[in-house]
């Protein structure tokens, strides 16, 4: 394992990584979406606004993006991000750069949110160890199941 770098999403880069994504990543973008976790991921990067990608020893670990939405009350971003079981092989690198990555998103938004499936536990010990809080539980998707609802405030002193 190599040095955790993260460079702006090139045309393929989603469709080399969708193979590998963690199981528990899979199902969530199925039961979010309805959609093959494929499908779920090239959606995800089409319709945000930016995307990076974490790479290890030039193997995409990670795909992450926001998209804006902001309104007349402040400016906001949702925030996602889907990886594959490589990331647990780098977690300390990954972490550092995750946290430096959503401090350069949030520069630009009063919140930064996103909507996670409550049964992937990963996912939500990231989150929270970037400050993001839970707002609330929704039924999400076709098969209504538990997503949480998430904020990070940067105006929040607590985190």
């Amino acid at each position: 394992m190599g040095q955790v770098t993260v460079k702006a999403l090139e045309w393929g880069d989603d469709r080399a990584m969708a193979p590998n994504l963690r199981l528990a990543d899979q199902r969530e973008a199925i039961s979010g979406t309805g959609l093959s976790p494929d499908d779920a991921l090239y959606m995800s990067v089409r319709h945000s606004d930016r995307c990076w990608v974490g790479w290890d020893d030039n193997v995409p670990i990670a795909i992450f993006g926001y998209i804006d939405s902001s309104s007349d009350e402040g400016t906001a971003a949702n925030v996602w991000l889907l990886g594959t079981d490589r990331v647990k092989d780098v977690r300390w690198q990954f972490l550092r750069k995750s946290k430096e990555w959503m401090d350069r998103v949030a520069a630009n938004y009063d919140i930064l949110w996103a909507v996670s499936d409550s049964r992937n536990k990963v996912h939500q010990k990231w989150y929270e160890w970037l400050g993001f809080k839970v707002v609330q539980t929704l039924l999400v998707g076709p098969y209504s199941l538990p997503f949480n609802h998430i904020i990070y405030n940067k105006g929040d002193t607590n985190v």
